[in-house]
């Protein structure tokens, strides 16, 4: 979701947040352990000054020789030591440990090769002789010959379960560069030459099947992806979508706090945020996953009269759906996925009137 979105910045400062926050838990940590550590040594001087004290009297008394006495106080010094050492031994070794296991992940994870070009407004992405492998694995997840999208058009992305379409989202964000040959161009320049950060936070936005929720207030999530926005749009989207009733529902409003994803918002209000999230950045490309999957249907439509009305604002939309309806009567171009391959593309009208693939065929009876 971070590298999605680019958030790396919100995210840093997430970080020094915490561990602003947890610097005195751990300084007050170490001193538990000084304290543990002062109070074991005072016990075992207790118990070896008892020790003496008890073999002087009996030496005194003519019970005990002094070698005894002094064999006694050296066996168990010896025997003391070696506990504490072991003691100390194994906690270092279990700290240690787990600071070596996390800085292994960091330094494992590998540098992400980034371009440097600030792109201007996009007005065409065009993908060539693509082919993708993810990392670890000998298939090839998508295969595209030659694919355009352009300006303030909306394009319909179907297929079944695997097909590969959540695939061709990401080659159109840049996730796996160093996995995808082939070129994705931008305008005419290729990806590999643009600051793919710069470009997830203000050119091209996606909407996940599954958006998270983070914690904090109803407002902070809603507006995660802009440091920048306008209230009054903030307030239109949330009626259009529906979640002005979920707002004034709760104590306090857009200032209520939220868990983190650990309930209190239901599937479709998450999905309904990750919109108004996607909405507020006003990018030139949106990418959206399945966006009705967990919508009730009587907001379907009203989402699908949002996005068609985004098209004719010239914002270029690019839709998973596995509804065919939506497909049919949005999208200005269908394309039908199967096996990471396009096996049909072309007006809808004219492909849902007469498809040419049996696949397609099966799977427009099968789900429309």
């Amino acid at each position: 979701f971070i590298r999605k979105h680019a958030l790396f910045d919100r995210s840093r400062a997430v970080l020094v947040e915490a561990f602003n926050g947890l610097y005195p838990t751990m300084r007050a940590n170490q001193e538990v352990g000084s304290r543990f550590t002062f109070g074991n040594a005072l016990v075992a001087s207790a118990a070896q000054g008892c020790l003496l004290a008890v073999g002087a009297v009996e030496v005194m008394g003519g019970r005990l020789l002094p070698g005894f006495l002094v064999t006694a106080v050296g066996y168990y010094s010896n025997l003391s030591s070696a506990v504490q050492y072991l003691l100390g031994w194994g906690r270092d070794y279990q700290t240690n440990r787990v600071c070596y296991e996390r800085l292994k992940r960091i330094w494992d994870v590998p540098v992400e090769a980034n371009g440097k070009l600030a792109l201007g407004p996009i007005e065409e992405i065009r993908l060539e002789n693509i082919k993708l492998r993810y990392p670890g694995a000998e298939r090839v997840a998508l295969s595209i010959e030659g694919l355009a999208f352009s300006r303030g058009r909306l394009y319909g992305i179907s297929g079944p379960n695997g097909s590969g379409k959540s695939s061709l989202l990401s080659v159109i964000l840049g996730l796996y560069p160093d996995d995808t040959e082939g070129a994705v161009r931008y305008n005419g320049v290729s990806q590999r030459c643009i600051d793919r950060y710069a470009l997830r936070r203000c050119r091209v936005s996606i909407t996940e099947q599954e958006p998270p929720i983070v914690e904090g207030t109803i407002l902070d999530n809603l507006t995660l992806l802009s440091d920048d926005y306008e209230m009054d749009k903030l307030n239109r989207m949330l009626v259009i979508l529906g979640l002005d009733e979920m707002v004034a529902s709760v104590e306090n409003g857009a200032t209520a706090m939220l868990d983190g994803g650990k309930g209190g918002v239901s599937g479709g209000e998450k999905q309904k945020i990750a919109i108004v999230r996607q909405l507020l950045k006003s990018p030139d490309v949106m990418l959206f996953d399945e966006p009705t999957s967990a919508l009730e249907p009587e907001l379907t439509g009203e989402v699908l009269r949002t996005i068609k009305q985004l098209a004719d604002d010239n914002m270029t939309m690019i839709i998973v759906t596995h509804e065919m309806a939506f497909a049919r009567d949005v999208s200005n171009r269908v394309m039908f996925l199967h096996q990471g391959r396009v096996e049909e593309e072309g007006d809808p009208k004219v492909l849902f009137a007469n498809p040419k693939s049996e696949r397609f065929r099966q799977f427009i009876s099968s789900t429309y």
